[in-house]
């Protein structure tokens, strides 16, 4: 009996770790590149149902202050656009992300997408969740994806009441995804 219970603990701690490393390798890919000076453009606004609405306004910015704020803590040196090329509505391509990041002095550039969010009342069932539809970080010199998600990303809390925001969610996702391309 005791022989198998340790072959049933060492068969769940092989597949807890195997699960884990598969879902760590399969969501994000990347190549070698160092600390340096990135620009992280604005990410797009997330939308509800494939449409931006009122409540979805803003929520790239926040989505971005939150990045700034996690990218300040680690050894890259952050930088934003103040052109009006880029904005939280349009996705830039990926020449003008370059051109800009090259204009600016930039080693890297990162744009992101969100994508869908829902924001439950409070007190009621529903469950928050915000979308990551893509992020990519470029080498501006040579145009090479060095970091990229390979399939979106979701965060949710289904706390009892929905008492939490959404943004606290934007929040997750800014610290995940600062802490993936830092790592």
């Amino acid at each position: 009996m005791q022989i198998r219970n340790k072959t049933i603990v060492i068969f769940i701690t092989v597949l807890i770790t195997v699960s884990s490393l598969y879902g760590c390798a399969t969501w994000v890919s990347r190549e070698h590149y160092s600390p340096g000076k990135i620009l992280v453009l604005p990410p797009r606004d997330g939308v509800q149902f494939g449409e931006f609405t009122s409540l979805s306004r803003r929520t790239g910015a926040k989505f971005q202050k939150q990045m700034l704020l996690q990218f300040y803590s680690t050894y890259y040196d952050v930088i934003t656009t103040d052109s009006e090329a880029f904005n939280h509505r349009d996705i830039a391509s990926k020449q003008a992300a370059l051109a800009e990041g090259k204009q600016l002095g930039a080693e890297y550039v990162l744009q992101t997408v969100l994508g869908e969010f829902l924001d439950s009342p409070p007190r009621s069932t529903g469950t928050d969740y915000v979308w990551l539809e893509s992020a990519v970080m470029w080498d501006v010199d040579t145009g090479k994806v060095l970091w990229q998600t390979n399939e979106p990303v979701q965060r949710t809390h289904g706390f009892i009441g929905n008492l939490a925001h959404f943004h606290a969610l934007l929040n997750n996702m800014a610290k995940l995804i600062v802490a993936e391309i830092t790592r």
